[in-house]
Formats: C-alpha cells, sequence, structure tokens
C-alpha cells in the first residue's frame, strides 16, 4: 500500500504553475516503510543512490508550483506524522492539513521525502520565515528546560575520510550516543532549491539529508522524554561548514535556519514557562556559527538552537539545573581551560585533530563534559567511562571519615592527577580521575606530591615543582566531581620569593582533626629535614612557618612522611643517610608550630626493617604502621607497633605484605592510610606500565597479613547519570 500526498506552494508568482511529481519505491522487506524517510540500519546501504526530481521544462520567468514529492509510509506512521507535522506548524496552519491527494501549503523543497523539517524549509524559499514564538520567560527572555545531563557525553563525530550514512546514523543511536555532530552541507537537487546533507567531507549522492537524521532523532523520544530512554538530554551539533561550493556561506546558513526551524517544538530551547523538559538540544559549532546568530539574532535562533561559546545570561532562561551552554576545546589546547569555563557556566567538548585512545582518556581526566568519537570509537568510549585505567608513580593517600583521597604523579608527565572516592570493605572505590594539571587554570606540575584531607573537606595538595626545588600547594573542594567538574581553589607558590627559603623536594603531609598542619620535607644540601607548620586558611593559603627538622648530624634523610596520632602527638618517619635504615621523629606541635620530641631508630641493630619510601598511617584505634620499599626485588614491607609514652614503638613486627590469599604483592612508593573502621589500605606502583595495585581490609597484628586481596586499583563512573 502506498499513501500519497500532495502539497502545491507559490513559491514565486510570475508566470504558468508547474507541477512536478516524484514517486519513491516502496520497500518491501519492511512493508510499505521507505527507508529514505524512517530508515534503519540494515535498509539504508552505504551506496544508495541519491533520488532526484525531474526538472520539467524550462519555466523561466513564469509562475512556479511546486509539489511534494509522494511520500510512501510504514503502518503507523501516517497519523503520528500528520500529528507532529501540526505540532510544528502551529494552530494557525492546522486547516491546511488535508487528506492525501488534496493540496496544502507545504512543499518538499529539497525534493526528497517530507518530514516535520520541510515545512520550515518551504516557507523560507518563500521569502516569508516562520515567525519565532512569544518568548514566554521573565525579561523577555527564552526558555530553556533539559532533561539531566549525562556525566559525561559520548559524543558521535563522523571523522574525515569516511562517508557518513543513515546506517551509521542508527548505528550510533544504537550504540547509546549521548550527542551526535553533523558537517553541514549544500546539495544541489536538479530542478528544486538546494537541499542541507550531513557529511564531513562534502555533499555526495549518499549523504543523508539534515531532516531525515532529525526526523530520526526526535521521532526516537520516548514516554520519558529522552531520546535513549535514559532520562538524559541528547544533544545535536550542527556545523555548517565554510566555503560551501553549492550554496556559499550565507545561503547554507539560510539553508540550515530553514531546516531546523520547524524543530521548535521539540527542542528544550522551544519550551514555555510551564512545559516540561525536551530531551533534545540543537547546538551549533564550527567557524560560521558565530555568523547564524548575527544573521537570525536571539528572537530568531535561540528558540531553535544555541551557539557554541556565546553567553547566553542575558537571553536564556534556563527553568532545569545545571549549566546549558557549551564551548568547543581542541585537545592540545585544553590544559588550563575547563575549570575556567565551568566557573562561567560553560560546558566543554573536546574535539582532536587525530584522536587516540591515550587522548580519549587525557580529555575525560582533563574534566571534559563530552568527548568527540570516531564511528569506530564510540565503543571504547562507552568502555572507558567505567574503566578509566589511571597509570602513573608516587601515589599517595589520605583517608578521613567516609572520604578517601589518592594523588599522583602522571605517567610520563608531571601532572598532578587526584581521584575522590569512599572507603568500602573491599576498598577505596573512586568514579573519576582528575588531572589537575589540566583542569586547572594554574596547571599544576608536581614531582612527588603528598596529599592530606582537612577537616573542613577540602584537600590539601603540595609537591616539588618541576624547576629548582621549589615547594608548592593546591588547596580547595570539587562543588562537582562526577560531572561538570568544578574545583574552587588554586595553586600557591611555598617557596620565599627569590627563592629565599622553603625549597626541598619529596614533601609530606599529616593534618590533625583541629585542621593543625605539618609539611615536612628533604633540604636542598647536606640531607637536611624541614618542615612547615601552620594551618590552611579560609581563602586556602597555607599559614605556616619553616623549621629544621635536623638537629646536628642527627635526623636527616630522605622520603619523609608523617601522621597524627589520635593523642595529638605526629609522627615523622624517614630514610636515613646510610644503608636504607629508617628513622622517626615523635613528638608535640607546641604553640608556636614547632615539633618538639626524639628520634627513633625504626631499624634493628642487625640491619631489619630497612628500605625506601617509608609511608605512615595511624588508626583511630593508636596502632602505627610504616609501609615501605624493600631494599630487594620489588617486595614491599610493613612494620607495625604501638607509641610507648616516649614516642618509641612498642611491639613492633616487620612482614612482607601478603593478601588474604597469600599473595606477596611487589612494587615501588606504597602509600598507607587507616579508614575511619581501622581498615588499613596499601597502595602503590606495580613493576609495569605505571599500574596502580592495593590491598586494603584489617590488618591481623599477629601476622601482619592484610584482609583483603591485591587490586588493580580502576575509576568507573556507573551509569553515566549525575
Amino acid at each position: 500500500m502506498r499513501t500519497v500526498l500532495i502539497f502545491f506552494l507559490c513559491v514565486a508568482c510570475s508566470g504558468e504553475p508547474r507541477v512536478e511529481e516524484s514517486v519513491l519505491p516502496s520497500n518491501d522487506a519492511h512493508g510499505s516503510a521507505d527507508a529514505a524517510v524512517f530508515p534503519d540500519a540494515a535498509a539504508v546501504p552505504d551506496d544508495a543512490e541519491d533520488v532526484s526530481v525531474d526538472p520539467g521544462p524550462d519555466t523561466s520567468g513564469v509562475p512556479r508550483l511546486d509539489v511534494m514529492s509522494e511520500v510512501v509510509f510504514a503502518d503507523g506512521f501516517e497519523d503520528a506524522f500528520e500529528g507532529g507535522l501540526e505540532d510544528s506548524l502551529g494552530d494557525s496552519n492546522a486547516d491546511t492539513l488535508v487528506a492525501p491527494g488534496d493540496a496544502a501549503v507545504i512543499p518538499d523543497a529539497g525534493g526528497g521525502d517530507a518530514g516535520p523539517g520541510d515545512a520550515g524549509a518551504a516557507d523560507a524559499a518563500s521569502g516569508d520565515l516562520p515567525e519565532a514564538a512569544p518568548l514566554g520567560c521573565p525579561g523577555g527572555k527564552t526558555c530553556l528546560r533539559e532533561l539531566p545531563h549525562a556525566r559525561v557525553n559520548v559524543h558521535f563525530h563522523p571523522h574525515a575520510g569516511k562517508q557518513l550514512t543513515m546506517a551509521m546514523v542508527h548505528s550510533a543511536l544504537a550504540d547509546g550516543v549521548n550527542s551526535i555532530e553533523l558537517d553541514l552541507h549544500c546539495r544541489a537537487v536538479p530542478g528544486g532549491a538546494p537541499e542541507v546533507i550531513a557529511n564531513h567531507d562534502g555533499p555526495t549522492a549518499q549523504s543523508p539529508r539534515l531532516a531525515d537524521i532529525l526526523d530520526t532523532v526526535t521521532l526516537a523520544v520516548g514516554a520519558d522524554g529522552s531520546v535513549q530512554g535514559d532520562g538524559l538530554q541528547f544533544f545535536v551539533v550542527l556545523e555548517p561548514k565554510s566555503g560551501d561550493d553549492v550554496c556559499g556561506d550565507p545561503g547554507l546558513l539560510d539553508r540550515v535556519f530553514e531546516t531546523i526551524a520547524p524543530y521548535e517544538a521539540s527542542v528544550a530551547t522551544g519550551v514555555g514557562p510551564s512545559d516540561p523538559a525536551r530531551g533534545i538540544t540543537f547546538v551549533v559549532t564550527g567557524a560560521l556559527a558565530g555568523d547564524l546568530y548575527d544573521e537570525y539574532g536571539a528572537s530568531g535562533l535561540n528558540r531553535l538552537a544555541i551557539v557554541e561559546g556565546h553567553d547566553y545570561a542575558n537571553e536564556i532562561q534556563p527553568l532545569s539545573p545545571g549549566a546549558f551552554q557549551w564551548k568547543a576545546i581542541e585537545y592540545g589546547s585544553v590544559p588550563g581551560k575547563i575549570n575556567t569555563a565551568h566557573q562561567s557556566g560553560f560546558n566543554v567538548r573536546v574535539w582532536f585533530s587525530n584522536g587516540d585512545e591515550d587522548k580519549l582518556r587525557g580529555a575525560l581526566a582533563a574534566g571534559a563534559d563530552s568527548l568527540n568519537c570516531d564511528f569506530d570509537e564510540i565503543g571504547f568510549c562507552h568502555e572507558l567511562l567505567h574503566a578509566q585505567r589511571p597509570r602513573g608513580s608516587a601515589p599517595t593517600l589520605a583517608q578521613v571519615g567516609q572520604s578517601t583521597l589518592l594523588g599522583w604523579r602522571g605517567l610520563s608527565s608531571n601532572s598532578l592527577y587526584v581521584a575522590l572516592g569512599t572507603p568500602t570493605a573491599a576498598g577505596p572505590v573512586f568514579s573519576r580521575q582528575v588531572n589537575l594539571g589540566w583542569l586547572l587554570a594554574d596547571e599544576p606540575q608536581a614531582l612527588a606530591p603528598a596529599v592530606a584531607l582537612l577537616p573542613d573537606g577540602r584537600l590539601l595538595a603540595a609537591y616539588e615543582g618541576t624547576e629548582a626545588q621549589r615547594l608548592w600547594a593546591v588547596a580547595g573542594a570539587f562543588s562537582s566531581l562526577d560531572s561538570f567538574v568544578t574545583f574552587h581553589g588554586g595553586e600557591q607558590k611555598l617557596t620565599l620569593p627569590n627563592d629565599a627559603g622553603r625549597r626541598g623536594s619529596n614533601p609530606g603531609l599529616a593534618v590533625a582533626s583541629d585542621g593543625r598542619t605539618l609539611m615536612p620535607y628533604e633540604g636542598t644540601s647536606g640531607q637536611k629535614l624541614w618542615y612547615l607548620s601552620g594551618s590552611i586558611d579560609d581563602d586556602g593559603t597555607f599559614s605556616a612557618d619553616e623549621y629544621s627538622l635536623t638537629e646536628g648530624d642527627s635526623r636527616r634523610g630522605y622520603e619523609p612522611s608523617a601522621a597524627f596520632h589520635p593523642d595529638g602527638r605526629v609522627v615523622v618517619v624517614y630514610r636515613g643517610t646510610a644503608e636504607d635504615r629508617l628513622f622517626y621523629v615523635t613528638g608535640v606541635v607546641n604553640g608556636a608550630g614547632e615539633l618538639l620530641g626524639d628520634e627513633h631508630k625504626l631499624t634493628t641493630n642487625d640491619d631489619k626493617r630497612r628500605g625506601r619510601q617509608p609511608s605512615i598511617a595511624i588508626a583511630g584505634s593508636g596502632r602505627v604502621v610504616i609501609a615501605y620499599e624493600g631494599t630487594a626485588d620489588d617486595k614491599l614491607w610493613l612494620s607495625h607497633g604501638t607509641l610507648d609514652v616516649a614516642g618509641a614503638l612498642q611491639g613492633v613486627q616487620e612482614a612482607q605484605i601478603v593478601d588474604a590469599a597469600g599473595t606477596a604483592v611487589k612494587g615501588r612508593s606504597p602509600a598507607a592510610a587507616f579508614d575511619a573502621a581501622n581498615r588499613l589500605t596499601v597502595l602503590y606502583e606495580g613493576t609495569a606500565d605505571g599500574k596502580l595495585w592495593f590491598v586494603s581490609g584489617s590488618l591481623n597484628a599477629s601476622t601482619g597479613k592484610i584482609a583483603g586481596h591485591e587490586t588493580l586499583l580502576d575509576m568507573d563512573l556507573g551509569n553515566n547519570a549525575p
């Protein structure tokens, strides 16, 4: 069965009428459905021929009537199509929707199948664009109401050298993308007005029409208002490509506007003050985006689409929470940009000149809200959200209450990475790694960081920078982490002006429950050890004084690590100057911030308990654990005991770190921390590929075993919903 709709429009009244008609074949494999109108992935081969309209006789100088091509509907689509068309036109045009075969005033300006997108194109072709609906929000602003955004959009970006087809569009939608980008060009139509098609490298006979893609997306909206049935917003990103050979740039912009105009009733920018959220947003990107805005202005464009990089603070009133504006940043320009954009109310989409898996992973860690994924990368992008595979060296760990903070130096870089998570019986769980070196405008670079959590929940990271052993710190808090990553705080230089003091390497951090903060570090000469003692001000400033831990020839060494005991004392452990012997100082911090205490030797007289990179953790019960690299074979060890009144460890036992399965773990740079349930986590760099591993569980004081299994550290954003 075929249903025929014929529409007429007087485009230019200067002569005799002309009638055109083209009939598209039915698709027997899918009943009477026309794959060009409502295609599916199987019905649209990559080499499908273009359907053109017979130009007919020369009618120059005479009146012209265009007749819409015959449209063949699948069962059940006819009523839906008419209803959708009526909705998009508004009540004033409802009486023009007539039975098949009768005349109507909506032609197919593009010479192809008619969908909701063809109505506006016809009006524009006649020189009479549809009037924008009245602006209904206070102050004459356009209203916008969206569904929640995905934590990170998997954004399908057709790439150079690859022909876009409707089959690819359907496949990407079936693969669960949250966004699709369409590179737009004009394609000539014999005897008709040019039509807008989507394809990266220019128009071809196989390039799908923009209207057909928009029909496919809008028809996919389900009962929950979303395209994917996930309750999340979907983005159609439109890039009119400059240098159009058919229409020229101004003509292409006009045709794009005409094509998207009928979809106002389907997009989030087209709502009224009391309308529910709409699950589709059109976003315009590229070199011509600003030109499109300049041509049609706020009154013409804002109810249809938003332009990347444009500030809508005085034009659009969001009725849904969260940022709705967008910016696009090329991957190589990302460092220092994303946090600033987020603080200004812009989501960020990261695109790539030449993308690969490492760059996609890097963009996600930098805080991107949307990732450009080529057709063959869509699967990887989804996997990446569930397996971010953090890599690096010099891990550092802190646990306070129900929060766990992890820091480390990036793999083959000096980027400062952090992750915030929660402790569980199986170990700490993290959802997202963040590269502070790329997120923050300060672009912090760290050789060997130390991290701590302040009593008010802020994080503190201290580190040696990349030049002249200068010391730096970052203090602040994430107001949002899993999605729209936003950090409030920044980097500060701890080294005095003109390098007059406070320079060194391998800092440690200890924070007391009252906020007192101690930062020991190696000095620049003579293996002297120093520390800063003070607190973090409300504005994030580390207000501290510098003191020498070294006294005469004692208390010298490397790699200091510190922790506060529940009774208020502080312990600083370090590797001495010879034979990898380990020492520690236990004492109290007086009112001036000075540590008063004595040095003790952890290494025995027969040279047991020796190692490198010591890390100290003290449980709420008072048990002290010092984890360290052994002297051979990448073995990791721990010594544990309790403090006596003189500050010396009593009942010390040393054991190689072994998990519950009896596996002796191997690695470098262990970081130890207890959670509020007195579970011990030792996290360390593995022996290959910069992988980070951990063992977490209760500590058996008799055997030194940790009741947990060795686990590769990974991070999972979950269902990608906020």
